[in-house]
This record gives structure tokens, sequence and C-alpha cells, in this order.
């Protein structure tokens, strides 16, 4: 995480998740990844099964040390939107403007579905992207039984060289 957005790109993960199947053709490509999840969703299923709380255990942990270290704060409402909690020091927080005087929900935007009144607060949408210029790079393995098929004259009907090349006497 670098600036609160992460720094590698999700295509260059999934690439390497999917490793040498990426250069297959679509039929065998698409029967790796489905292996590949099967074992994925059943790694993870059996893991899930070890589980005593609704939560994973990771979130469990944080949200317990959450809850303790806000066990001593105070709030306080002004209005409807607006509150102050009280903690080490005083922090003004505005559910309406989605803002707070500690600047973190500016900084970081954390809280982002806080306050929404339950209606979509707007639809987000892909990122614009360019296609780069030129042909895109293909290393592709060929899958097995494929094989080259040979170069053959069209002049003299030998196998091994094309009419460019060829020195047949006509």
């Amino acid at each position: 995480m670098r600036y609160g957005e992460m720094a590698n790109s999700l295509a260059e993960s999934f690439n390497n998740w999917v490793g040498v199947f990426r250069d297959l053709p679509v039929l065998p490509l698409i029967e790796g990844i489905r292996q590949k999840l099967m074992v994925l969703n059943s790694q993870r299923r059996f893991e899930a099964e070890k589980w005593t709380t609704v939560l994973c255990p990771e979130m469990e942990t944080r949200l317990c040390e959450n809850a303790e270290a806000g066990r001593t704060w105070a709030v306080r409402r002004s209005n409807c939107t607006v509150f102050e909690v009280f903690a080490d020091y005083s922090v003004m927080v505005d559910l309406e403007q989605r803002t707070c005087s500690c600047r973190l929900w500016q900084i970081d935007d954390i809280g982002k579905g806080l306050g929404s009144n339950g209606s979509a607060a707007g639809v987000l949408l892909p990122p614009i992207t360019k296609r780069p210029a030129g042909r895109p790079p293909t290393k592709r393995i060929k899958v097995f039984g494929e094989f080259k098929r040979p170069l053959k004259c069209s002049r003299c009907s030998v196998a091994g060289h094309n009419r460019k090349t060829c020195k047949a006497i006509i």
C-alpha cells in the first residue's frame, strides 16, 4: 500500500497466479483456471470449517482490538449528522459532509459507507483505460500434440523452404 492505494497491478497478480496456463489457447486456459479455483475453494472451505465465529479470525481480532481501543471514548451528538468524539483529544465528525477535524477521513477516505442514507451514493465506474500502441506481445505455449506446420514451396512443392528462397530450376 502506498498513499492509500495498491501499488501493484491486479492483472500482474492474476497473470502470476494463472502461471503456465496464461499463454494457452482459450479452452485449456479456462480448464486450468477452473481446476485452480476448485483447489483454492476446497482449501478455503477446509480452513473456514475451523472458524468458531461468523467473521474470519483476522477480522474478529481487528474488531476486538478496535472495540477495546474505543471503549474509553465518549460520543456526544451535536445535531443529526455532527458528532464530537472524546478520546485522548476531541474530534468533530460530520457524517453528511464526510469530514472530521483530524482529517483522517479526507486523507484515507475511511468510512466511505458511513452516513449514507441507504441509497446508492453514486455508481462506481471502471477506470478509463487506453490500449497501448502497437501489437500486443505474446508468448504462447503450444498445447501437447500441437506441432508447427512445415514450410512447403508453392513453386516446386518441396517441404523445407518457400517460394522466395526456392532454388529449383523451372
